[in-house]
């Protein structure tokens, strides 16, 4: 067998290139492995094969980064030849070495995935080398793509932490048992899931204690269910089910009550017990509603009037449809009260930019120091401020005060920082956020450039045309534009380079399994080099220890941010953070108690 190897070792960095050539002439072959053993070349690890039939024994037992094929365009063979390596090495980029000159035959050798044409006798070492690198790395960049695009194919349909269907595919789901139920007559029901105060269990014991809770009550619950339903996770803390073919209305509040007994036994997570409650909503098909939008809805309503009843609760939505909840009205009246009271604040959770290693933006988180319910989260209350008419003050509040804190923390340390405000689907539908943030930044005398705004993914892709609307004055006045908890949803980075964004945030469910599970570090890679290519920043949340760090670093992500580096601070925390001249030492403070 004639088999040619020739091998330089660099004292590089870089791996060597395993280059496949298939050529009958030796002439050339001679040629192209004196290019590779000068002095001065690069690290290539170089076989020839004399003809396709050695060449495809060659490509059975090896993996290599790139194919150099010596073709004469005259010989109506070429597209044969062609055709037949990528098909034996169809993830393996091609450069063809051509004599002649055929336009039409050079076009359909591009269509099978030809990557470059170099014309023999017109090339030297250097050229060489550089079109086989720009091939191997336009062909690792498109493998990158792929992989964003099959991601994103699997994001539209399943939650990432549980591997659940996510709302849109339930709701699909829900809509094909409509129809099958209107067919044959059937019972069904939609039960949305409230897990009872579970923000206090990211807050007292980490948001990686947090995950590992939901995706055991995922895994208790699918054990638990038939194979005919649907459990589904369709926000952060609350799931879905779908019961089909149940024999009597009541038979959903027995699985509700199931369902609770089964949440209710304690959760052992690395030696910490945890204890949960739910809430459960129920709707039922067809007394309250006969269409997927209108059921899930309905169960949503019916869950969120039985929380003011107290934990461990259930509740049809046909038992109350006819009147306001006592507690809810009593919440609105709350929240009302709450900017009056004082019972609004606002934290702030550092970013750590990995490029210049220092503490470059802070977080804006707004939280309600509730009479009974202690911190509650925006996602918590947000479509109350909706309900109840304050979401307007709410926002105005949560603007002045992030520039008289921003005003404040000036006078503590004199760093440039950066502060980024989120934005809620309420506050992003209306023209009324973006005035008052310029209009504000200009009573201050603060250029807007120190400020964003983070948008839920979701949210700027509902409507696209409407957010370029909305984002454009924002860009204008310099404002940052950030998606947050990327990957969640289902966008797509190819429908974000349309709009003014400069940053992409990943969420954090593609963090917390790094460093053990080399596919979550494979997307995160892969997200963050389609992001560059686009010219956006990445951030990645939810960071709770030094090796995702390193990970993260050599993904080339350009910030961090999450418990390992610090939670949520006061105002009066952030002067120490801000003095912190490393990494280790914010993760240091993050250890020690920070008093709200």
């Amino acid at each position: 067998m004639t088999v040619a190897k020739t091998q330089h070792q660099s004292t590089g960095k870089e791996e060597a290139l395993h280059v496949l050539l298939i050529d009958q002439s030796l002439e050339q072959s001679e040629l192209i492995s004196h290019f590779f053993n000068e002095e001065s070349a690069e690290a290539v690890v170089l076989f020839r094969g004399a003809d396709l039939l050695e060449s495809i024994s060659l490509m059975n037992r090896k993996r290599f980064d790139i194919i150099l094929i010596t073709l004469d365009l005259r010989d109506a063979a070429v597209t044969t030849i062609v055709s037949e390596v990528q098909q034996q090495a169809p993830y393996t980029p091609i450069v063809c070495i051509v004599e002649g000159d055929d336009d039409a035959i050079r076009n359909t050798l591009f269509g099978i995935g030809v990557q470059d044409f170099l014309q023999k006798g017109a090339f030297d070492r250097s050229y060489l080398m550089a079109s086989l690198k720009n091939a191997v790395g336009r062909h690792r960049l498109k493998e990158e793509v792929d992989k964003v695009r099959e991601l994103e194919r699997y994001l539209a349909f399943h939650d990432v932490l549980t591997g659940l269907p996510s709302r849109r595919l339930f709701y699909d789901r829900v809509e094909r048992a409509t129809i099958e139920a209107d067919n044959t007559g059937r019972i069904m029901a939609v039960l949305f899931i409230d897990l009872d105060d579970f923000h206090g269990i990211n807050e007292q014991h980490g948001h990686g204690v947090g995950d590992k809770v939901l995706r055991e009550v995922s895994s208790r619950l699918k054990k638990f269910l038939r194979d005919s339903d649907t459990l589904a996770r369709t926000e952060r803390d609350e799931f879905a089910v779908l019961l089909y073919a149940l024999k009597r209305e009541q038979d959903a509040g027995l699985v509700a009550r199931k369902i609770q007994a089964i949440i209710s036994e304690p959760f052992d997570v690395d030696g910490i017990e945890v204890k949960l409650t739910a809430c459960i909503g129920i709707s039922l098909y067809p007394g309250d509603g006969r269409d997927p939008e209108t059921l899930l809805r309905n169960a949503d309503v019916a869950m969120y009037r039985v929380r003011g009843e107290g934990p461990n609760s259930v509740q049809y939505f046909g038992l109350t449809k006819n009147a306001e909840s006592f507690t809810r009205l009593q919440q609105i009246d709350f929240l009302k009260m709450a900017l009056e009271n004082r019972e609004m604040l606002l934290l702030y959770e550092p970013v750590y930019n990995l490029n210049r290693n220092s503490v470059m933006a802070l977080e804006v988180q707004l939280r309600w120091k509730h009479p009974s319910a202690g911190l509650v989260a925006p996602d918590k209350f947000m479509s109350l401020a909706e309900d109840a008419g304050v979401i307007d003050d709410i926002s105005e509040w949560l603007i002045d005060t992030a520039c008289c804190d921003y005003l404040r923390l000036r006078e503590m340390t004199s760093a440039d920082i950066r502060l980024r405000l989120p934005v809620s689907t309420a506050q992003f539908s209306e023209f009324k956020f973006v005035r008052k943030l310029i209009s504000t930044c200009q009573a201050y005398q603060i250029p807007p450039r120190n400020f964003g705004v983070e948008i839920n993914e979701d949210v700027i892709m509902h409507d696209s045309e409407r957010a370029l609307s909305l984002l454009s004055p924002l860009v204008a006045a310099g404002v940052e534009i950030a998606v947050s908890s990327y990957g969640s949803g289902y966008s797509s980075l190819s429908a974000l380079k349309g709009l003014p964004v400069n940053i992409l945030k990943i969420d954090r469910s593609f963090v917390k399994d790094i460093p053990g599970d080399k596919d979550s570090m494979a997307i995160v890679s892969a997200i963050a080099s389609i992001a560059h290519h686009f010219n956006l920043s990445v951030v990645a949340e939810g960071v709770e220890n030094k090796e995702q760090v390193a990970i993260l670093r050599f993904a080339r992500c350009d910030e961090v941010q999450g418990y390992y580096l610090s939670r949520p601070a006061p105002l009066e925390s952030l002067e120490a953070i801000m003095r912190c001249e490393s990494l280790d030492d914010l993760h240091q403070l993050a250890t020690m108690p920070i008093d709200a």
